[in-house]
Formats: structure tokens, sequence, C-alpha cells
């Protein structure tokens, strides 16, 4: 079983990560998954079994059959909602996180092309800090951060560098840190951590207020 970690974090929030190496048969063995199988059918190759060990790996976070849907904006949902719910992916990794608050959260290979996006998403106020040694790192943390907070916020329409905001922090391998979001009246600060693992970037974000 390929669980990397399961783990409480912040305040309110359970995070778990999965190295998918099984065959789809093992995640389907499984009995009453409430599952959206429509949406399944519509997947393929590694898109399909990321979806697959995501909604698998929430399951896992709760200890209880949900029936894991999606909202008429596109976001996760667990019904019945005893928890708000975040899931991501890259390379063979899922990353899911569950809790009482509204949550985002972000997982990324490390590459060295995020550097040819960084005007899309670094705002003016971020630039001041993030370029140093950890030019590399700050980029993919900022990315993460921001990715967490639009799927926190869960509907579409968001300007990456006009209504996320990530605060000044030094860069830590396991650090944290607070980011912004003001959009339709959605206006939140969220507290952030991150983990720096097998070549990948976590960053998950709980809003504070």
């Amino acid at each position: 079983m390929p669980l990397v970690f399961k783990e409480k974090v912040l305040e309110h929030s359970i995070i778990a990560v999965w190295k998918v190496a099984e065959s789809e048969s093992f995640f389907l063995k499984e009995k009453n998954l409430g599952w959206d199988f429509a949406e399944l059918d519509k997947l393929k190759g590694g898109r399909r079994m990321e979806w697959i060990a995501s909604r698998y790996l929430i399951q896992k976070i709760t200890s209880k059959i949900y029936s894991i849907t999606k909202d008429k904006y596109g976001k996760p949902q667990i019904m019945p909602q005893d928890y708000q719910i975040s899931i991501s992916h890259s390379d063979g990794y899922v990353a899911a996180i569950t809790s009482s608050k509204d949550v985002g959260i972000d997982i990324q290979k490390k590459v060295h092309k995020i550097t040819r996006i960084a005007h899309k998403y670094v705002n003016s106020s971020e630039d001041e800090y993030v370029n140093n040694r950890f030019y590399l790192s700050n980029l993919h943390l900022i990315w993460g951060a921001k990715e967490s907070l639009f799927k926190a916020y869960g509907r579409k329409e968001v300007d990456y560098k006009k209504d996320l905001n990530i605060l000044p922090f030094t860069y830590r391998k396991n650090g944290r840190f607070k980011g912004t979001i003001s959009k339709m009246g959605y206006n939140h600060t969220f507290q952030f951590e991150n983990k720096f693992f097998n070549n990948f970037y976590l960053v998950y974000g709980e809003k504070m207020d």
C-alpha cells in the first residue's frame, strides 16, 4: 500500500499522499465506493488512474463511504457535507485534504519550466521577495498556494495576480506562510504549510477566519 503519509495538519485538517502503483482493479474491488462512475467513464489512461486513486484516498482519510461528486462549478464535494475536501495529482502522486474549514491542496513535481509562466501568476508585491537563491522553490510554493486558494474558493474566473496574494515568506522545506483571496465578496486569509519530498512540492491551506 503506497500511502506516503497521512497526518493531521493546521487546525482542522487531515492530509494524505498516495503514490499510484496499483492496477485499477485494486481500487475497484471495494464495494459501495460512492463515486460518480459516469464521470469516471469519460476518463482514460493516467488521468483515469489519478481520479480513481484520489477518490479512494478521500475515503481512507475519512474512514467512511461518502458520495463524491462535483458541484455546479466543478468543485469536488462529499455528501453529506461533513467536510470540505480538495484533491490534487501530479506525475503518479495524488494528494487530498479534508477539513471543517474551506481548504485547498496542490502537489507538483519540481520543474524548471515553471519560470516560463511566473509572469502569469506572480504579482508585483510577490515579485519583491521571490527572486533570491530559493527562486525556483518560491515559484512552486506561490503557484501551489494560489492553486489551493482557487480550489478553496471553488468558482471560475479568478485572476491569479489580482485576486490572490501570498504574503512574504522565507523558504523552508517544511514551512508555514499566509495568503489572501479577495473575489466577489469572498475575502479571507489562509494559513498555508508546505512540504518537499521525493522532488515534489506539497502545499495546502486552510481558511483562518
